[in-house]
């Protein structure tokens, strides 16, 4: 084992298929309930709320995988080191990595999946699903595992609740979409509808998270004649660039004035535009 040097303040966890079937009410929800669904065409797709997502699109755990440039199809191709703790904390141990911050997959790199919900109701029972998981599940088992919840875009009032519940819980930072009028039909980032919101982290003194490549408004679409391999270089340099127009607004916004306490964190951003700013 190598000593542990990092910390990894970017880390995905593979939600596993039974995250929202097991905590749930099926009674209630039915088979709007995430879950997953096996096709005659050799690959397992997502399923929420009618809306169908191909485990390939999303999972992408290409550093566990042999071949670096493969993506799973199935379920059972997805590397346990990607969804099981003490799994993980092997992989860590073998990096040096003393802990990891922790961000969703499936449920959206900053919960975009269930904030494009418009069900209110179904949207916080998917979140609070995920957020009680992974404090039950992950940091339960290891506190080098360091937990952020996600939150519902609307109605406020419900996102300031859910932080709350979920600090209290354990999380240590707030996942937040940098353009939830991206998803549907909400007040733009800048509006002081989210005030707060920011106000809550801020007075909480925990960090608010936006993570890069969240909005593909924002992002080059790969030509349908790329190879995977291509496509997938493509999104690498340019999911992590688009992140500059969440920053850039940010600051034009005025909410660092209005909330000078506020911590903010651009996640998986890289820097290298820095330059043009």
């Amino acid at each position: 084992m190598q000593t542990q040097r990092f910390i990894s303040t970017v880390d995905h966890v593979v939600e596993h298929p039974e995250v929202w079937t097991q905590r749930l009410s099926k009674s209630k929800w039915g088979d709007r309930i995430p879950h997953m669904e096996s096709s005659s065409q050799d690959y397992d797709t997502w399923v929420l709320d009618g809306r169908r997502i191909s485990l390939s699109d999303i999972a992408q755990v290409g550093a566990l995988m042999t071949d670096r440039t493969d993506v799973p199809k199935r379920w059972e191709d997805v590397p346990r080191k990607a969804y099981v703790p003490v799994e993980r904390l092997t992989t860590m141990d073998i990096d040096g990595v003393a802990c990891s911050v922790l961000y969703p997959t499936f449920a959206g790199f900053s919960g975009e999946t269930f904030g494009a919900l418009t069900d209110p109701d179904l949207e916080l029972a998917c979140v609070q699903a995920y957020n009680d998981w992974l404090i039950d599940k992950w940091t339960s088992y290891s506190d080098r595992f360091i937990p952020q919840c996600i939150v519902p875009l609307a109605p406020v009032e419900a996102a300031v609740a859910e932080i709350n519940r979920a600090i209290g819980r354990g999380h240590k930072g707030v996942v937040f979409p940098a353009e939830p009028m991206h998803l549907r039909a909400v007040p733009h980032i800048n509006s002081a509808e989210y005030d707060p919101i920011w106000a809550t982290c801020q007075d909480l003194d925990v960090p608010l998270c936006f993570h890069a490549g969240s909005s593909r408004n924002l992002q080059f679409p790969s030509a349908p004649t790329l190879s995977p391999e291509l496509a997938a270089a493509l999104q690498a340099v340019t999911r992590p660039a688009s992140a500059v127009f969440d920053f850039v607004n940010f600051l034009f916004s005025r909410i660092l004035l209005r909330f000078p306490k506020l911590k903010v964190v651009f996640a998986e951003s890289t820097i290298g535009w820095g330059t043009f700013i």
